[in-house]
C-alpha cells in the first residue's frame, strides 16, 4: 500500500491497516488518529509530527522511524520495535508500551524527550 492509498482510505473512514508494508513511507504531519497499524512495517518511515492519538501500533516495526513531535497520546505500542526510532518531543502521555501496567512511561516522560540544550 502506498502512503497516498492509506491517506485516501483513512479519509474515507477506514481505520484498519493491520500488517501493511509502509517502510520508508512519508506520513509526516498527517492526522491518523485511531488508526490500527498493528503488525505493520513502518521501519524508517517519516511520522514526524503525525497525529497518532489512540492509534494501535502494537507489534509494529518502527525501527528507525522519525516520530519527532508525533502525538502518541493514548497509543498502543505493546510489542512495537522502536529501536533507533527518533522520539524527540513526541507526546507519549498515556501511551501503552508494555503489557504489564506496572511498567509505563514515567510521569516526567515529556521532559526526557526534549532536546538537550
Amino acid at each position: 500500500m502506498t502512503p497516498g492509498d492509506l491517506i485516501a482510505k483513512y479519509n474515507s473512514g477506514e481505520r484498519d491497516f493491520r500488517g501493511e508494508d509502509l517502510r520508508f513511507a512519508n506520513l509526516g504531519r498527517i492526522d491518523l488518529r485511531g488508526v490500527d497499524l498493528s503488525g505493520s512495517d513502518l521501519s524508517d518511515a517519516n511520522l514526524n509530527r503525525a497525529d497518532l492519538r489512540g492509534a494501535n501500533l502494537s507489534d509494529a516495526d518502527l525501527s528507525g522511524a522519525d516520530l519527532r513531535g508525533a502525538d502518541l497520546r493514548g497509543a498502543k505500542l505493546v510489542g512495537a520495535n522502536i529501536v533507533c526510532a527518533k522520539l524527540v518531543r513526541a507526546k507519549v502521555r498515556d501511551a501503552k508500551l508494555v503489557r504489564d501496567q506496572r511498567y509505563q512511561w514515567p510521569r516526567d516522560h515529556d521532559s526526557w524527550l526534549a532536546p538537550q540544550r
